[in-house]
């Protein structure tokens, strides 16, 4: 008789490293995951050099956050090179929250 297990793998949705291959920034990581129950701080910075692996720990929290389907929806936004004016870049971060938003609310990804 086959066993099953009822906890649903964890989808890779934004990451481009698989989880277990991202060494290194597990308490980084989790810091972010659980940053938004915290209610004594209101924000958080993150400040690396350029090619620290900042995106992909990003990337790494809002996959968890996305699995995790509790009260936070993840949102992700990275300007790229192509956007030249603050309308261009207020247009694509609206079209990334309200992609990101609906995926979430559907658990789509």
């Amino acid at each position: 008789m086959e066993e099953y297990s009822l906890v649903e793998p964890r989808r890779r949705i934004l990451s481009r490293v698989h989880k277990d291959e991202f060494v290194g920034r597990a308490a980084e990581l989790q810091q972010i995951i659980k940053h938004p129950e915290r209610r004594d701080v209101l924000g958080l910075l993150l400040l690396l050099e350029p090619s620290a692996g900042v995106s992909e720990l990003l990337r790494q929290a809002y996959d968890e956050l996305f699995n995790q389907r509790g009260k936070t929806i993840p949102i992700y936004f990275a300007l790229s090179h192509d956007v030249t004016t603050s309308v261009s870049a207020a247009i694509e971060f609206l079209n990334a929250f309200l992609s990101q938003y609906i995926a979430f609310r559907r658990n789509e990804p």
